[in-house]
């Protein structure tokens, strides 16, 4: 996949080249659609910890919590969502509407879920 920081138009240079290259269709182009932006992976399995558990006795804690904790600022605003293993971006990127425009560029779209209405998303991606 697509790094997340990566703009369009470096998708577009990175495609140019591999066309130039003759290897676009060895590439596919996978793009993070929608959900909680990935940022960094942890051993030290946040839900647990949060919960006062070891990580090797979480109880699957993380049921608790679909769509993650919320780690917010001292002014109240989300910095990040701590969901297991992994801290992600405090607020959900919505790429969706974009994918249109993506046409020929973007092989894959990737959702990270977000409880049941995840489905809802797939299916606008699909439409």
């Amino acid at each position: 996949g697509m790094p997340v920081y990566l703009s369009k138009q470096r998708w577009k240079d990175v495609l140019s080249q591999c066309v130039l290259h003759g290897t676009r269709q060895e590439v596919d182009v996978e793009v993070f659609s929608h959900g909680y932006l990935p940022l960094a992976y942890s051993a030290r399995w946040f839900t647990a910890r949060a919960e006062n558990r070891a990580k090797d006795d979480c109880e699957t804690c993380c049921i608790k919590y679909p769509t993650g904790i919320q780690a917010c600022s001292q002014e109240g605003q989300s910095v990040f969502n701590l969901n297991g293993i992994q801290t992600q971006s405090g607020y959900c990127s919505n790429l969706i509407n974009d994918l249109a425009g993506t046409h020929g560029l973007v092989d894959v779209g990737r959702l990270s879920p977000l409880g049941l209405g995840t489905f809802s998303q797939r299916d606008r991606i699909r439409a």
